[in-house]
C-alpha cells in the first residue's frame, strides 16, 4: 500500500503541490476574517432562575464590569502641588473618549439639602482646583469627614488613594477597548515619570485587555512555530 501511495505521489506531484498551495492560500485568506469575541461567554440559559436574578441585580445596582481602578500611595497628596497634579491627571483621563465618569479625592461629591425642592442634590466638593493651601485644607476636611469614602477612594491608615473610572460599555465590549485602555495608560505613565510615583491598575476592562493582547500575540507565535515544526517534519 505504501509503495502504491509513494508511486501515486511521485507521479502526480505537480497537481498535488498545486492543490496544497491552493488550499493553503484559501485557508490563509479565511484566517483574515477570524475575530475575537470581547464578551464573556454565557454559561446559563436566558430563562434560568440564576441568570434572571443576576440580570435583575445588574438592572438595580449596575455592573462593575466597566470600572478601572488606579491606585497609588503619595504621602504628599494633601500638599497643594501634589493634589493639583492628581486633579489634573484625573481631568486628562476624563477627557478621553470612552471615559464616562471618574471619582477620587479630587473629584469627590457630597450631598446638599435642597429645601425648595425638598430633595438632596449631588455637588462636587472641589468645583475648581484649589489655589491656596488653605482652600485645599478645607477640601481635605470635607472629604475626610465623609465616612463612606474611607476605605473606598482613600485609606486613612496607609495614605493610599485611588481613582475609579467608569468606562463606556459599548467600547469596552469592542475591539476599541485596547485603544481606550492604552490612552489611559499613557496619561498615567506621564504622571508617574513626572512625580516619581508607583501607580497600580486593576479592574476587569484592564485585565481583559491585557489577556486579549497576550492571547493574540501568543496565537501568532504558536502559529509560526507550528508551521516551522510541520515543515521540519515534512
Amino acid at each position: 500500500m505504501w509503495t502504491l501511495l509513494a508511486r501515486f505521489s511521485l507521479r502526480n506531484r505537480i497537481p498535488i503541490l498545486i492543490g496544497l498551495a491552493l488550499v493553503t492560500v484559501f485557508m490563509a485568506y479565511q484566517a483574515t476574517f477570524v475575530k475575537l469575541d470581547y464578551n464573556l461567554p454565557r454559561l446559563l440559559p436566558h430563562n434560568d432562575i440564576t441568570n434572571l436574578n443576576y440580570n435583575h441585580f445588574i438592572k438595580v445596582f449596575g455592573s462593575h464590569g466597566n470600572v478601572v481602578v488606579i491606585g497609588t500611595h503619595d504621602e504628599k497628596l494633601w500638599e497643594l502641588q501634589h493634589f493639583n497634579a492628581w486633579h489634573d491627571m484625573g481631568n486628562s483621563i476624563k477627557d478621553i473618549d470612552g471615559v464616562d465618569k471618574i471619582i477620587s479625592v479630587a473629584h469627590a461629591y457630597n450631598l446638599s439639602k435642597n429645601k425648595d425642592e425638598k430633595r438632596f442634590d449631588i455637588e462636587p466638593i472641589a468645583e475648581t482646583k484649589p489655589s491656596t493651601q488653605a482652600e485645599l485644607d478645607s477640601i481635605k476636611n470635607v472629604v475626610l469627614s465623609l465616612p463612606f469614602y474611607d476605605g473606598v477612594i482613600y485609606n486613612k491608615e496607609t495614605g493610599a488613594t485611588l481613582i475609579a473610572l467608569s468606562l463606556d460599555k459599548e467600547i469596552i465590549n469592542s475591539k476599541n477597548r485596547k485603544e481606550l485602555i492604552y490612552s489611559i495608560s499613557d496619561v498615567i505613565n506621564q504622571f508617574e515619570q513626572e512625580h516619581h510615583l508607583d501607580v497600580r491598575y486593576s479592574g476587569l476592562p484592564y485585565i481583559r485587555t491585557n489577556i486579549t493582547v497576550l492571547l493574540k500575540r501568543e496565537m501568532k507565535l504558536f502559529t509560526v512555530l507550528a508551521a516551522l515544526l510541520a515543515a521540519a517534519i515534512l
